[in-house]
């Protein structure tokens, strides 16, 4: 029989992460007791001999996010970690090669920063953040060149902006807006005009979980419960506002990836407490 120690010490390992060439995979995980960010050379790796992974990170407080930046032969990667366990999320910069790190939120300790995505070029990052005021969360846009932010939205209503996206052409934003657990709002902004549309029926409360942008940027892949009592990926056409069903079944569906090709997506559902791909 096992000690109860055994079990009181389990760790995790998640958020992966592969470099532009494919050659490191990031992930977080809390082996050193707090999650920080690790990455294996996944060209040392055999079916029969995976190397041990290299320790990116050693910050004193949990780091909470983390990924490459998708430009080729760019090996910096994004990572956040709030102080104290504050849960006000600092933004990092971390070069791979160097083993330099750069704070990028300097400044703004007492402000709360939700990652978005690198752009294609890996020339800026998007994220969103309350400094202007502890309830509201604007975009901004963050140069990596040394330049200060630009904000992009100065959001005057309540509610947390996440997963913000990019559009293919680079000319729009696609986020989510929590207000509250039950009602969630797809919102897309208009880089060349400012304006920003609600994209999801304002007379039906609805949760949205992830949303992506189609290859040709015409559509969204949204994974939401509207119209549904389970989580479901839907895709919403940019034009006509119109939803289509696409997956549906009478699970939630967890997670969800689209190729970079664009012509398949991966998800996983959670049956009976149990993921599936």
């Amino acid at each position: 029989m096992h000690s109860i120690s055994r079990y009181l010490n389990v760790h995790i390992a998640y958020a992966p992460s592969f470099s532009s060439n494919g050659r490191f995979l990031s992930f977080l995980t809390n082996l050193t007791g707090i999650s920080q960010v690790w990455q294996i050379d996944l060209n040392a790796a055999t079916p029969e001999n995976i190397p041990w992974s290299d320790q990116l990170t050693f910050a004193a407080d949990r780091v909470m996010s983390a990924q490459f930046s998708p430009a080729e032969g760019d090996n910096r990667l994004f990572f956040t970690h709030d102080v104290g366990g504050n849960e006000n999320a600092q933004m990092f910069l971390y070069d791979a090669d160097s083993g330099a790190e750069i704070a990028l939120s300097a400044g703004y300790e007492q402000a709360m920063h939700i990652p978005g995505e690198w752009s294609p070029d890996g020339r800026f990052l998007l994220f969103a953040a309350n400094r202007r005021h502890p309830g509201q969360f604007d975009l901004y846009r963050q140069p990596l060149d040394g330049g200060a932010p630009e904000l992009l939205w100065q959001h005057e209503a309540p509610g947390y902006l996440y997963h913000q996206h990019l559009s293919p052409d680079g000319k729009r934003v696609i986020m989510l807006r929590i207000a509250k657990s039950s009602a969630h709002d797809l919102l897309e902004l208009n880089l060349e005009s400012g304006e920003v549309r609600q994209l999801n029926p304002s007379a039906e409360e609805a949760r949205f979980v992830d949303v992506t942008y189609s290859k040709d940027g015409r559509s969204l892949y949204v994974l939401t419960d509207l119209r549904s009592d389970f989580l479901h990926i839907a895709q919403l056409d940019l034009a006509t506002l119109t939803w289509e069903t696409l997956v549906t079944p009478n699970w939630d569906v967890e997670l969800m990836a689209l190729s970079p090709n664009g012509r398949f997506l991966a998800y996983s559902i959670n049956e009976d407490g149990q993921s599936k791909l």
